[in-house]
C-alpha cells in the first residue's frame, strides 16, 4: 500500500531515483506511530484541557461552597444573636408577667379583705338596726300597753266622747266618774280599714294612765262584754302597726292553734309562746 504522503513526496521530487520512489517498511512504522502519538497529544490536549475546566470549576464551586457556608455561618449567627436577644425579650415579658400576677393576687387579696369588712361592717349595721328595731317595737309596744279600742260605740253629731266613755267605764269597775276620769289620760276616735270595710263607727281609743286599770277592764270586758246603746261592744288590744306586720308570718300557726283549743300568747317582738300539757314551748 502507498500512502498519499509518499505519492506527494514522489511528485515533488521527480529527479529522484527509483530506489527511492517507495517507503520502505521502517519508515511507514514511523509514521504510523507519529501519527498515533499526534493523536495520542491531541486527546492528551483535550483530556488535559477538560481536566484544567474541571478543576476550574471545582475551584469556583468551592469558592461559592466556601462563599456560601460563611454567608451560613453568618447567618446562623445572627439567628443565634436574634433568639438570645428573644430569650432575652422572653424573660423580661416572663418577668412582667410574674408582677404582674402578683400584684393581681395581691389586690384580689385585698379585695376579699375589703369585702370580707365590708360583709362584718353590713352585718353589724343589720344587727344594729335589728336592735333599733326591736328597741323602737319594744318602746311602741309599751306605749300600747295603756291603751284599749272599742268598736261598735254609736257615733253622734256634737257627743261629748269623753263623758261617754269615763261613765261606761266606771260602771264597768265599780268606781265613782271622777275617780274614772283620774285614771285615763286621753281619749279619741279614729279611722281603721276595719270600721270603714263593715261600715262601723269610728273606733275609740282610750289611753289609760295605768296599764294595771287597761288590763282590770279588758279582763271584765271577756268575762262580761261592754254594751251600749243596746249594741254590745268589741274591746281589743292596741298592737302597734310594726308588731302587727311582725306577726302576719305566725297566722297559719296561730290559727291551727286556735282551732285545737290550744292556749299560746304573743311574744315581744316577736314569736309565740305556747302551752301544751302546761309546758311553754317558745
Amino acid at each position: 500500500e502507498i500512502s498519499t504522503s509518499n505519492i506527494t513526496r514522489i511528485g515533488k521530487k521527480a529527479s529522484s531515483t527509483s530506489s527511492s520512489a517507495f517507503s520502505s517498511p521502517s519508515n511507514q512504522r514511523s509514521i504510523e506511530s507519529m501519527l498515533q502519538m499526534e493523536k495520542c497529544n491531541a486527546f492528551l490536549k483535550e483530556i488535559l484541557a477538560m481536566l484544567q475546566t474541571l478543576q476550574e470549576t471545582m475551584t469556583k464551586n468551592h469558592n461559592e461552597i466556601r462563599k456560601y457556608i460563611g454567608e451560613v455561618r453568618n447567618n446562623m449567627g445572627e439567628i443565634k444573636q436574634t433568639m438570645q436577644n428573644m430569650d432575652a425579650k422572653l424573660e423580661k415579658f416572663q418577668q412582667r408577667i410574674t408582677k404582674n400576677e402578683q400584684r393581681i393576687q395581691k389586690e384580689e387579696e385585698k379585695s376579699e379583705q375589703v369585702e370580707k369588712k365590708m360583709d362584718d361592717i353590713n352585718y353589724k349595721l343589720t344587727q344594729a338596726n335589728k336592735e333599733l328595731e326591736n328597741t323602737v317595737i319594744m318602746f311602741e309596744t309599751e306605749k300600747a300597753a295603756h291603751y284599749l279600742r272599742f268598736q261598735n260605740i254609736e257615733e253622734e253629731k256634737g257627743e261629748d266622747l269623753p263623758e261617754i266613755m269615763e261613765e261606761l267605764l266606771a260602771k264597768v269597775l265599780g268606781i265613782d266618774k271622777q275617780k274614772m276620769e283620774m285614771e285615763i289620760d286621753e281619749i279619741f276616735r279614729i279611722h281603721t280599714i276595719y270600721a270603714r270595710r263593715h261600715k262601723l263607727p269610728r273606733e275609740v281609743h282610750v289611753r289609760f294612765v295605768k296599764k294595771s286599770i287597761r288590763d282590770k277592764i279588758l279582763n271584765k270586758a271577756r268575762d262580761e262584754p261592754l254594751q251600749y246603746k243596746g249594741k254590745q261592744l268589741v274591746v281589743l288590744k292596741h298592737i302597734p302597726r310594726r308588731v302587727r306586720d311582725l306577726r302576719k308570718q305566725y297566722h297559719f300557726l296561730t290559727s291551727v292553734l286556735i282551732k285545737y283549743n290550744v292556749n299560746f300568747r304573743w311574744l315581744i317582738p316577736e314569736g309565740i309562746l305556747v302551752t301544751w300539757q302546761e309546758k311553754n314551748t317558745d
